[in-house]
């Protein structure tokens, strides 16, 4: 076992409080070198987009049936998992890229890349589709569906979330995801 699985061990074992500053410089590290690969794989570079990134970072199991570690962090009111997927988006005048990849933040690999672009004057309909599990699971999925007018569709995961209670949950869709809805479908509306 690396020093980085025990790190990440010890952390999510003892559920502490404290948040190790080590530990979020690794997942930082992480994110970042994915965002690296996603210009790489992209073949872009800042002058080809109009807005800085848009990186979302949910929970997801790195391998098929595993298990992802999370603790609440009250002080930065964020949750921290020791897996994930990120999904990227990169939205130029006319072009939007996109990047999907998941993280193991216990050993810093990166796998299942995808990358691609869409020219935003083929979207033809932007859906968002919010979902949940069963009623005893309450995970819930946001995800949102571009089409375009050769046929194709491309769809985003923006959530994948546990909610403690639904029926007291408040928030339907957080700051961030609203964001990311606007940026994209004004993005879509100025293509054409």
């Amino acid at each position: 076992m690396s020093k980085r699985d025990k790190l990440f061990d010890k952390f999510f074992l003892k559920k502490s409080k404290k948040v190790s500053p080590e530990i979020l410089t690794l997942i930082d590290e992480d994110v970042q070198k994915a965002i690296y690969r996603a210009y790489e794989l992209n073949n872009i570079t800042d002058k080809d987009v109009i807005e800085k990134p848009i990186i979302l970072k949910m929970p997801e199991s790195f391998y098929e049936s595993g298990t992802v570690n999370f603790l609440y962090h009250e002080k930065q009111n964020d949750v921290i998992y020791d897996q994930s997927l990120l999904v990227a988006l990169f939205i130029g005048k006319k072009t939007m890229y996109y990047y999907q990849a998941n993280i193991d933040h216990r050993t810093g690999l990166i796998a299942g890349d995808i990358a691609g672009e869409i020219a935003l004057d083929t979207v033809t309909n932007v859906e968002t589709i919010f979902s949940s599990d069963d009623k005893d699971t309450h995970k819930s999925y946001l995800d949102l569906e571009l089409s375009t007018a050769d046929g194709n569709t491309y769809s985003f995961r923006l959530r994948n979330q546990y909610v403690e209670n639904p029926s007291t949950h408040k928030v339907f869709l957080n700051e961030n995801e609203k964001y990311v809805l606007s940026q994209v479908k004004e993005a879509v509306r100025r293509a054409y």
